[in-house]
C-alpha cells in the first residue's frame, strides 16, 4: 500500500499471493463439485435406463412375440398401428432368376478380367523369355568371337615361335661356319 492509501483508509485492490492462491483453490473446488454433480446425474440416468431395459426384457421373456410387438406399438406414440399389419412379401421366381442372372453376369465379368490379366502376364513372360534368348545369343556370339580371337593369337604366337626357332637355327649355323672358317684360317 502506498502512503496515500494508508492515510485515506482505502484497501489495495491488488491481492496478495496467498489471497490469489486461496481464490484459485476455491474456484477449483467449485468446478470439482459441478463435475461430480454432473457425473452423479449421468450415473442416475444410466441406472434408470438400465432398469427400464431390464424390466422390458423381463416382460418380453414372459410374453409371446406377437404380444411383445403389440405392446411396443402401444407404448410408442410414433409408430402407427399399420406397422403391425406390414408383412414381408415373398419373392417371386422372376426375382430369383434376375438375381441369378445378375450374379452370373458379375462372375463372367470377373472371369473375363482374370483371363485378360493372365494373357497380359503370359505376354510379359514371353517377352522376357525372348529378351533372355537374345541376350544368350549375343553372349554366345561374343564368346565365339572371343574364342576365335584367342585362336588367332595362339596361331600368331606359334608362328612367332617357329620364326624364332628358324632364326636361332640360322644363327647357330652361321656361328658354326664362322668357327670353321677361323679354324681353317
Amino acid at each position: 500500500m502506498t502512503e496515500e492509501e494508508k492515510g485515506s483508509g482505502i484497501a489495495s485492490p491488488e491481492l496478495t499471493s496467498v489471497e490469489a492462491a486461496l481464490e484459485e483453490i476455491i474456484e477449483k473446488e467449485k468446478e470439482f463439485e459441478k463435475q461430480c454433480s454432473s457425473e452423479d446425474s449421468d450415473k442416475k440416468e444410466k441406472a434408470e435406463k438400465d432398469r427400464k431395459n431390464g424390466e422390458e426384457m423381463r416382460q418380453e421373456s414372459l410374453e409371446t412375440f406377437a404380444q411383445t410387438k403389440k405392446r411396443k406399438v402401444l407404448n410408442s406414440e410414433e409408430d402407427d398401428i399399420e406397422t403391425l399389419k406390414v408383412r414381408k412379401n415373398r419373392r417371386s421366381g422372376a426375382d430369383t432368376l434376375a438375381y441369378l442372372k445378375e450374379k452370373s453376369d458379375k462372375e463372367m465379368e470377373v472371369k473375363k478380367e482374370e483371363l485378360q490379366i493372365k494373357k497380359k502376364v503370359q505376354k510379359e513372360q514371353l517377352m522376357e523369355q525372348r529378351s533372355m534368348r537374345q541376350q544368350q545369343a549375343h553372349m554366345v556370339e561374343a564368346f565365339s568371337a572371343m574364342q576365335q580371337s584367342m585362336q588367332r593369337q595362339l596361331q600368331q604366337q606359334t608362328e612367332l615361335e617357329q620364326q624364332q626357332q628358324q632364326q636361332n637355327g640360322q644363327l647357330i649355323m652361321m656361328m658354326m661356319q664362322m668357327i670353321q672358317n677361323m679354324k681353317n684360317n
